[in-house]
């Protein structure tokens, strides 16, 4: 078996901080709530996220000839001083496009080892793209509609008599195993109770950093005035200190977050495989994508 619970021993994962807020630490805190909406997106699989969420938006919002570039890919922001932000101190799905030269830029969506809705992340990229139409020169005052969502691009289809089992994280205490945009129902297969135990340390790991993320979140500044809005004199050589301390933050939260990823992506690797195995040919096991950055 896997040593991977605390019990086993120390566990160095207590002091690291992991980069998993908002949204994501909703999906995996809340996955029995929203099972009823199918969370069948991986957003790691930045190809999929394109085909699924990104093209039918663009091309539905912008008219033929309109786009000049588009680029999509995990990214970590540059180093910014002025804005408190942390998720532009985490990895995200990126989205870069252009229609002559005026450029649109969004974060689609946080990439990790859970499922995501597919609605809401098309929902929120059609918001921000008709704010930025409405504002532009080819589009000004337009008011454009996105695809509607039930005709947005599906998961890949699973071949006729085959069920695809995923491993993705999953409410705490529930095997991370899902089927069609849902948990998993384990008592339509059999799996020895040392894969179990094994995919359960591996869900537990994940709620560890979960929790060390949560404990070392920056919050923000207390608001000055009721509206929360202050004004603020910088100097150059503050604005070179607060610069180079951005810089310090951004370089230690890419190192947590390769940190991050090397303490769960190999051990689901292992578990993807000894999930085929177990499961045997009536069943698929899509391999994952690899967690990487743009470089």
């Amino acid at each position: 078996m896997l040593p991977l619970s605390a019990s086993d021993g120390p566990n160095p994962v207590r002091s690291l901080q992991i980069p998993l807020h908002g949204r994501a630490q909703e999906l995996v805190s809340s996955c029995g709530t929203l099972g009823r909406v199918p969370l069948d997106l991986d957003p790691a699989d930045v190809g999929e996220v394109k085909r699924r969420v990104v093209d039918p938006v663009v091309a539905t919002m912008l008219k033929p000839g309109e786009l000049t570039s588009l680029t999509i890919g995990i990214e970590l922001a540059e180093a910014s001083w002025w804005a408190f932000d942390h998720f532009g101190e985490e990895p995200q799905v990126w989205l870069r496009l252009a229609v002559g030269d005026e450029e649109f830029e969004h974060r689609v969506c946080k990439p990790g080892f859970w499922l995501d809705d597919i609605e809401w992340i098309a929902g929120t990229l059609e918001d921000q793209l008709n704010e930025w139409i409405c504002e532009t020169r080819f589009g000004w005052g337009e008011l454009r509609s996105g695809p509607e969502f039930a005709h947005l691009p599906g998961p890949r289809a699973v071949p006729s008599g085959l069920r695809a089992i995923s491993v993705h994280a999953n409410e705490p205490g529930h095997l991370p195993l899902w089927e069609a945009g849902a948990p998993a129902d384990v008592a339509t297969f059999v799996l020895s109770t040392e894969l179990k135990d094994d995919l359960l340390a591996w869900q537990r790991l994940g709620e560890e950093l979960a929790e060390a993320a949560e404990a070392r979140a920056p919050r923000p500044p207390a608001p000055t005035t009721p509206a929360g809005m202050w004004v603020e004199y910088v100097t150059e050589r503050s604005a070179l200190t607060r610069h180079a301390a951005a810089v310090s933050r951004r370089e230690q939260a890419l190192a947590e977050w390769h940190t991050w990823v090397d303490q769960l992506q190999p051990v689901r690797d292992a578990l993807v495989q000894r999930l085929q195995t177990e499961l045997g040919p009536r069943f698929i096991v899509p391999i994952p994508p690899r967690l990487s950055i743009l470089s």
